[in-house]
């Protein structure tokens, strides 16, 4: 027996060769269907009508199995059926409970095919015959109705909790009485079986003991006021399903850059047994990798992996792919397909350390550097190379990993002179993105700098050179003035900035300054190569308090304290960003790799710190996107100055009080604990060893500036001004080389200062 449903073609059932069949046996087969109309009438308040019966027939000897086939719609119909281990087969035809058609008439129509194959390319004499079916279902006689008009009710095989109760509201033209029964054992009335209009009853089913399928009843209201029958059709369909955590998969993140193994759970609401899955990567590459293609399946969760393998795959580009799952579990075959999909941006490798700062003298030497090689795929096994344009620096030729050394010797070399070099680095796989240079400066002096060397100058901002051993200081006036940290002498002043200077901040290769001239609020580029100023940028950038650069995944950026952020090479605006920075702010910070831009809303008690994962993926049109992390609300007050660890792991804040360096978690912005200080806090600086430097203001006490090791332990202090002329808010930077820092005090005074 088989049976269709509407718009879908039946399955064709073989009939045997053995069947009786009537007529010539000459002649060849005949589908015979003896009735072309059905009709189906009912009162909308009554029973289902009885199902209607077809005897056909194969009229005359077939040489070979027949196919039978019957496609049906279903406006009226319920269900067809037909049975064919017989001849003549009979096909019975069931319709709806009429209070689901409401009062009309409605029309079927019945396809009944008999062919020799079975995709029924080929049909026997008679085949196709149609059969048309006319339901008219009439009013009820009185207004005696239930709202709704059918109850539906779903549960997963073995699931918990049962379904939820529904309400079936009773209404008549006038008060009457009713009593209610079930047509089945599962379908339960909750409370009282009799009541009056208007009233109602609740309805719940009980699924236990049934196994998966669609099961059919009804709730039958007798009007016993008026002898009216109301019967309600409860349909429940009990569902036996394969189910996954997550339902589907999307790989890469949102960057396109983690690869990383992501876990997929598969579990049963009830029974065990086992699983299988196949995997469907399309015609492509088969990128798509699971630990295991089979296992145990059980109301525990059964967990997998899922990775990739980028071999074959092209950058910038999206894959889709489908795992399929089969279960058995208990005599039942489950199914569920997990649609994944693999966003993949460049595989790219660059380097944080962008540009290096080495120094040699008498009693001061940094001669080599380990520059951090990122891999935007986080893979650590990606071969790169490296060479030096210049003899006295030495890089190895070839490696893999995440660290490059850069060794230098100044043996030969012409005294207090600057060097520069540039090692170019590269990758020998050509489908890996790794253009990259890094900048290194060497500063060979002849003779010891001084301790600390102090100018009676008056200035405001100051910025030093990650490559140079140079700062970068303006009294907010129209000349930037550049100092040599280890003589402590001027080397030169640009002009021609504009009228009133503004906010600095520095490239990490030292290859521009940028400046904001605040009369026309604009950024001012200056090449540092020939310390000449550039174009302004044509955008107006406001008046923000600071600026910072960045260069998220290799790509520079400037931003600003107001929320702006800019193409570092070309001054545009970044028209594409994901998520927003939070207005207000005045100290920001970013880290040497770029991954995390923070920002303290000063002068507020308490402060409170925003931080913001930053990212420029390598696809196309990729926005920069910023992901906020917890905001910390702190209990500080006054917060001052902001700044980060190269990898963004840590977070230091400067504040009034209390009189301590704030360390939070970069990832979220707990604080991990306090660095000792002794006053109100004016500065924060992370060098480039990972050190840290803070200022403060001075009471009674005989140190204002402190340094701290990357681990937080303490390592020298200072006392560089006084309470009445203390340094200057965010006014301290390290030199390119870590060995000298800068301070700019109120006294007025520009401070230079051997590190520790």
């Amino acid at each position: 027996m088989s049976a269709g449903g509407m718009g879908r073609a039946l399955c064709l059932v073989t009939v045997s060769l053995w069947l009786s069949a009537c007529g010539d046996d000459n002649a060849p087969p005949t589908l015979n269907v003896p009735r072309a109309k059905v009709t189906f009438a009912n009162n909308s308040s009554s029973r289902t009508p009885l199902q209607e019966v077809i005897q056909a027939s194969i009229l005359n000897n077939a040489e070979g199995p027949v196919f039978i086939g019957v496609v049906y719609s279903q406006n009226g119909l319920d269900t067809v059926t037909y049975d064919t281990s017989a001849n003549p087969f009979p096909i019975f035809i069931r319709p709806k409970p009429p209070a689901t058609v409401d009062a009309k008439t409605v029309l079927d129509t019945l396809v009944i095919s008999a062919c020799e194959d079975a995709e029924c390319t080929r049909h026997i004499t008679g085949s196709p015959q149609t059969v048309e079916v006319s339901y008219t279902v009439t009013p009820i006689r009185g207004w005696f109705k239930a709202d709704p008009a059918v109850l539906g009710f779903t549960s997963e095989l073995g699931g918990s909790p049962p379904p939820g109760r529904q309400f079936l509201s009773l209404l008549d033209i006038s008060s009457s009485n009713w009593k209610a029964s079930t047509s089945q054992s599962w379908i339960k009335i909750v409370g009282s079986d009799q009541g009056s209009t208007p009233g109602g009853l609740s309805v719940e089913v009980d699924p236990s003991g049934l196994d998966a399928g669609l099961y059919v009843g009804s709730v039958q209201v007798t009007n016993t006021t008026r002898g009216e029958l109301l019967e309600v059709p409860v349909t429940l369909t009990v569902t036996a399903s394969l189910s996954t955590t997550p339902s589907s998969l999307a790989l890469g993140g949102s960057d396109g850059t983690d690869l990383s193994a992501q876990p997929l759970a598969l579990h049963v609401a009830t029974g065990s047994g086992y699983w299988t899955a196949t995997i469907d990567t399309g015609s492509g590459p088969q990128w798509l990798k699971l630990s295991s293609t089979y296992g145990a399946v059980s109301s525990t969760p059964s967990s997998l992996m899922v990775s990739v393998d980028t071999t074959g795959l092209q950058r910038d580009t999206t894959y889709s792919a489908s795992v399929a799952f089969t279960a058995f579990v208990e005599g039942r075959t489950l199914t569920r397909t997990v649609p994944v999909t693999l966003r993949l941006a460049a595989h790219k490798l660059w380097v944080a350390d962008h540009g290096v700062g080495l120094v040699s003298t008498p009693s001061i030497a940094r001669l080599s550097h380990t520059v951090r090689i990122l891999d935007s795929w986080k893979q650590s096994t990606t071969p790169w190379t490296a060479s030096s344009n210049q003899p006295w620096l030495s890089v190895p030729a070839s490696g893999t990993g995440n660290s490059l050394l850069l060794t230098a010797n100044p043996a030969g070399l012409a005294p207090n002179t600057l060097h520069l070099a540039t090692v170019s680095f590269g990758c020998s796989d050509s489908a890996v993105v790794c253009n990259e240079s890094i900048q290194v400066g060497l500063w060979v002096g002849s003779s010891s700098p001084n301790g600390q060397d102090a100018l009676p100058l008056s200035y405001r901002v100051v910025e030093t050179d990650p490559i140079r051993p140079y700062a970068y200081v303006h009294d907010g006036g129209n000349t930037l003035s550049v100092y040599n940290l280890y003589t402590a002498g001027l080397v030169t002043q640009v002009t021609g900035l504009g009228g009133a200077l503004g906010p600095m901040t520095i490239s990490n290769d030292g290859s521009t300054l940028y400046v904001v001239e605040t009369a026309t609020r604009r950024i001012v580029p200056v090449d540092l190569s020939t310390l000449t100023a550039g174009s302004p940028w044509s955008e107006d950038v406001g008046t923000p308090a600071e600026i910072v650069y960045a260069r998220p995944n290799g790509h520079g950026l400037v931003l600003t304290s107001q929320g702006k952020i800019y193409e570092a090479t070309t001054g545009a605006a970044v028209s594409s960003v994901g998520g927003s920075i939070a207005p207000g702010l005045e100290a920001i910070g970013v880290g040497l790799e770029g991954s995390l831009f923070c920002g303290l809303d000063v002068n507020k008690s308490p402060y409170s710190l925003f931080c913001y994962g930053l990212r420029v993926a390598d696809l196309a049109n990729a926005p920069v996107t910023l992901s906020a992390r917890n905001t910390s609300g702190a209990f500080s007050f006054d917060g001052k100055d902001v700044a980060i660890s190269h990898d963004g792991s840590r977070v230091y804040v400067a504040a009034n009080t209390p009189y301590t360096f704030t360390v939070y978690d970069g990832q979220t912005l707990s604080v991990l604990n306090d660095l000792a200080a002794n006053a109100e806090l004016k500065a924060v600086e992370v060098g480039p060893d990972d050190r840290l430097y803070g200022a403060a203001r001075p009471f009674f006490d005989p140190v204002d500036t402190w340094v701290y090791d990357s681990a937080g332990r303490y390592v020298k202090s200072y006392l560089l001004a006084t309470r009445d002329q203390s340094i200057r808010d965010r006014q301290l930077k390290v030199s390119g080389d870590g060995k000298r820092f800068v301070v700019l005090t109120h006294a007025p005074s520009l401070k230079f200062v051997t590190s520790p």
